[in-house]
């Protein structure tokens, strides 16, 4: 069994009577990169969600395994998860700032909610943490409300509070989408200089194609394919192996090539 930081077994997720996740199981290795890879409405937020238990639905029913370091995070006590939150798995959600506080403090709270120090302290962390997730003029931006940031800034904050207390596990989810080639570009290198585990959600294949380790497609709340990146001596660049399913016409993997 391979080391992983995460390892999904048959999770199925229900929000009110609509099956959104049907009994899925993968894992995340330690320093490894996965990609989850489908359209919208496929249940990729559902799934980055259902792992820290941040379904919004009263209804919502889990089932399954989730587990993170070794323990199991679905019958996990809400006191431990809480501190897990953050510290060692960090979740960065499209639209996750609030539109009623600066950008520096939002990320200050988070390094707060895990670290005794001071305001200040916190502060300036903040500010560290924005110029190095590649944020321009870190201290303007920081001063500022997120509807007076560009989508960029934006991502990249979010981005920011997910690392803020160097987690295990980055969640990555979607943060690409909207932003134009140039923006994704910057997103896409900041992924991959963390220094954690990546799990990444996206509709861009891509994106998957260049960042994961292993790809996975999901359709309709089911993983249809796998794909593992392999490295052969006489290619320069590794590409992906479908390890498992059906073959796909068009769509995300419709253009790539295949490996016997």
């Amino acid at each position: 069994m391979t080391d992983a930081v995460l390892r999904l077994s048959s999770l199925t997720v229900a929000l009110g009577e609509e099956t959104v996740l049907d009994r899925i199981s993968f894992e995340v290795p330690v320093d490894g990169t996965v990609a989850i890879a489908g359209e919208a409405g496929a249940g990729k937020s559902v799934c980055a969600l259902s792992i820290l238990r941040l379904t919004r639905v009263n209804s919502t029913t889990i089932q399954g395994r989730i587990e993170f370091a070794g323990r199991d995070l679905l019958t996990m006590p809400e006191e431990a998860l809480r501190d897990i939150r953050g510290e060692g798995i960090g979740l960065a959600l499209p639209d996750a700032l609030h539109p009623c506080f600066r950008l520096a403090d939002q990320v200050a709270e988070a390094v707060q909610a895990h670290h005794p120090i001071g305001r200040m302290a916190a502060r300036d962390r903040a500010i560290d943490l924005l110029e190095a997730v590649g944020i321009q003029r870190p201290h303007a931006a920081g001063g500022r409300y997120p509807g007076g940031l560009t989508l960029l800034e934006r991502r990249l904050g979010s981005l920011a509070i997910a690392l803020a207390n160097g987690p295990q596990l980055l969640i990555a989810d979607d943060p690409t989408g909207g932003l134009d080639e140039q923006d994704s570009a910057a997103v896409e290198a900041l992924l991959g200089q963390v220094q954690c585990a990546v799990l990444l959600t996206t509709r861009d294949g891509k994106l998957a194609a260049r960042c994961a380790d292993m790809m996975l497609t999901l359709e309709q709340g089911h993983i249809t394919e796998r794909l593992a990146r392999i490295q052969a001596e006489h290619e320069p660049e590794p590409t992906l192996e479908v390890q498992v399913v059906r073959r796909r016409r068009g769509g995300l993997l419709g253009r790539w090539r295949r490996r016997s």
